[in-house]
C-alpha cells in the first residue's frame, strides 16, 4: 500500500521549494522563482513567507493585480508583519488607491514605529493627496531613522519646493545626489528648484545632466 505522507514531510518539501525560489530570485530568474513558490504553497497553503516573496516578485514584474491578493493573504496569515502592510500600501499606491495605501502605511508604522521606508512611503501618499506639511513631517522622521536613503531626500525636496521653501529643497536634492550621483530624477528636481529661484544657468546644467543620465541608462 502507498505510504501516507506526513504533514512534516509536506512542510519539509515546501521549505525546499521555498529555498529554491529564493535562490532563483537572487540569480535574477523571477519566473522560475514564481514556480517554486507556487509549489511550496501547494504543499503548505499557510506558508506566509512564500506568499510574501511571491507577491514581491509579482510586484517587481509590474503584475500589481496579482501582487495585491497575495499581500492580502500575507497580512491575513501574519497581521503583525510590518513589511507586508508597507508593500501592500505600495501596490495600492501603484493602482491609484490612495486612501488604502495610506491606511496600510499607517498600519505598518503602528506595528514597527522605526520603519523608515514606511514613513517615506506615507510621506509620498500625503504629498500626492496635497497634505504637504504632513508629508514633510514623515520625510523628516524617515531621514532621522535612515539618513542614507536618497529617495527620501529627493521626495522631501519636492514637498519643500511645493510650499516655497526653495533653499531647503535645493539642499535636499543635493543631498540625494551626494548619496546617489547618478540619480536622474534628483537632477531634474534640483533643476526645477533652481529655476524657481531664478538661477537659470544652474537649472539648465541640471536638466542637461538629467538628460545625459537618461540617455546613458537607455543605451
Amino acid at each position: 500500500p502507498k505510504r501516507q505522507v506526513s504533514v512534516q514531510e509536506e512542510e519539509q518539501k515546501a521549505r525546499v521549494h521555498y529555498n529554491s525560489g529564493n535562490a532563483m530570485s537572487a540569480e535574477g530568474r523571477p519566473e522560475e522563482a514564481i514556480t517554486q513558490y507556487q509549489k511550496a504553497l501547494y504543499l503548505k497553503p499557510d506558508f506566509a513567507e512564500a506568499y510574501y516573496n511571491l507577491a514581491y516578485i509579482r510586484h517587481q514584474l509590474g503584475q500589481v493585480e496579482k501582487a495585491i491578493p497575495l499581500y492580502q493573504k500575507v497580512v491575513e496569515l501574519r497581521p503583525d508583519l510590518s513589511e507586508a502592510h508597507n508593500n501592500l500600501g505600495n501596490a495600492y499606491l501603484h493602482r491609484g488607491e490612495l486612501a488604502e495605501a495610506i491606511s496600510c502605511y499607517q498600519k505598518a508604522l503602528e506595528l514597527r514605529p522605526n520603519n523608515a521606508q514606511a514613513y517615506c512611503n506615507l510621506g509620498n501618499g500625503y504629498q500626492i493627496e496635497g497634505r504637504i506639511d504632513q508629508a514633510i513631517f514623515c520625510y523628516e522622521k524617515a531621514v532621522k531613522l535612515k539618513p542614507g536613503n536618497p529617495e527620501t531626500y529627493n521626495n522631501m525636496g519636492a514637498a519643500l519646493k511645493h510650499c516655497g521653501r526653495l533653499e531647503e529643497a535645493v539642499s535636499c536634492h543635493r543631498k540625494a545626489l551626494e548619496l546617489e550621483p547618478g540619480n536622474e530624477v534628483a537632477y531634474n528636481n534640483l533643476g526645477s528648484a533652481y529655476k524657481h529661484q531664478g538661477r537659470l544657468p544652474e537649472a539648465i546644467a541640471c536638466y542637461r545632466k538629467a538628460s545625459h543620465l537618461k540617455r546613458d541608462y537607455a543605451e
